[in-house]
């Protein structure tokens, strides 16, 4: 779960995909999601009321093995 400021309508989308890669980001490092496509979509619940925000889709791919024997992911983003 997070949270996002008020921008200005110019910069609100360019916000809302930047701040929602990296928090999907770090949540797809920290469950060591496979490599593939994820979609993600964030959406606001206000007064039981559910509207669509922003949807991402991000590339995960294996990078090399690490010292470990594991690969270890890398992310891309695409809007």
């Amino acid at each position: 779960m997070g949270f996002c400021f008020e921008h200005r309508r110019a910069h609100r989308e360019a916000w809302l995909v930047r701040y929602t890669t990296a928090c999907a980001q770090d949540y797809l490092d920290r469950v060591a999601a496979r490599a593939g496509t994820w979609l993600v979509s964030v959406y606001r619940l206000l007064g039981g009321e559910r509207r669509h925000l922003v949807t991402v889709r991000m590339k995960r791919e294996k990078l090399g093995d690490s010292p470990v024997g594991k690969s270890s992911p890398r992310t891309t983003m695409q809007v």
